[in-house]
């Protein structure tokens, strides 16, 4: 167990595991779980988080892409602690989600028969409510396993007239107290709350 975090490590991904990881076994470590990796590739990676016999790692490099790889629509995937696939067509991530549920289902309730999968009706555009953190000035997501706020201009999974509440809400400066802010759409009109 020589390998610490912050080393780096070649590997190869075996496949999908939850969270948006991809495993990896590595001599010196054991099971790596990796993420912003895709089934199949091959990746340098940094060491994070140790546990006794498992690690979680980051991929720095990707050496060998897999086909199924593709530029996130988002600017601020894999800071923002929100979508996890979307370097991944969308086809590939209702396969990968499918594989993880079969496992899930297979290794926790010992039971082979899985419900299919169904995919939204698009894999963007398409949710009408969100719940947005602010810090007073700025307003987006979490950055993922953390309280850092990550701004965010505009989120590809929500309709437009959310993302053109999200930029009208960003000049706006003290739009709310440190907390949440929630939005939602019907489409054309948006109403926006603060809980509690």
């Amino acid at each position: 167990m020589g390998t610490g975090p912050g080393e780096l490590l070649q590997v190869k991904t075996v496949s999908p595991v939850h969270g948006g990881y991809a495993l990896a076994r590595a001599e010196g470590v054991g099971v790596l779980f990796v993420r912003w990796a895709l089934p199949g590739e091959e990746v340098r990676v940094r060491i994070g988080e140790r546990k006794r016999d498992y690690a979680f790692a980051e991929a720095v490099e990707i050496l060998s892409p897999s086909p199924h790889r593709v530029e996130p629509p988002c600017e601020v995937f894999g800071e923002c602690g929100g979508c996890q696939l979307q370097h991944a067509g969308y086809s590939y991530q209702l396969s990968m989600k499918q594989d993880v549920l079969r496992e899930a289902f297979r290794r926790i309730g010992r039971m082979e028969v899985v419900p299919e999968i169904a995919p939204a009706g698009a894999p963007f555009g398409y949710r009408y409510r969100g719940q947005f953190k602010t810090d007073g000035e700025a307003i987006g997501f979490f950055a993922e396993r953390s309280r850092r706020l990550v701004p965010v201009a505009r989120c590809p999974l929500m309709v437009d007239a959310i993302n053109r509440a999200l930029h009208s809400l960003r000049g706006l400066g003290g739009i709310a107290p440190v907390g949440e802010i929630h939005l939602a759409s019907d489409g054309t009109r948006v109403a926006a709350w603060l809980p509690g």
